[in-house]
């Protein structure tokens, strides 16, 4: 029997909402995420795909480098866009 895909895609609060955000994790990079003291955030607007605004990064630290652990895309650049963002993103936590 193979082994199920892992779903990467955590959060899409679906095409039919005129603030959509799209969230992108493995399991372990949110489990580094949450081990983490201090998060590093970075967006871009240049990078955004088609139809989106914004392509929003988490980092952390792991040893003397710096990694990527979620990958966001945003219509809306708007504080209940980033509420909902990082609200999305802790849900995940264990």
């Amino acid at each position: 029997m193979q082994d199920e895909p892992e779903t990467f895609v955590i959060y899409d609060n679906g095409p039919d909402t005129n603030a959509r955000i799209i969230v992108f994790a493995s399991a372990p990079a949110i489990r580094l995420l949450a081990s983490a003291n201090t998060w590093f955030v970075d967006d871009t607007f240049a990078m955004a795909p088609r139809g989106f605004i914004q392509l929003y990064v988490i980092r952390v630290s792991l040893g003397n480098t710096a990694v990527s652990t979620v990958c966001v895309v945003r219509q809306r650049k708007s504080l209940p866009s980033y509420v909902e963002l990082f609200q999305a993103v802790i849900d995940h936590f264990h």
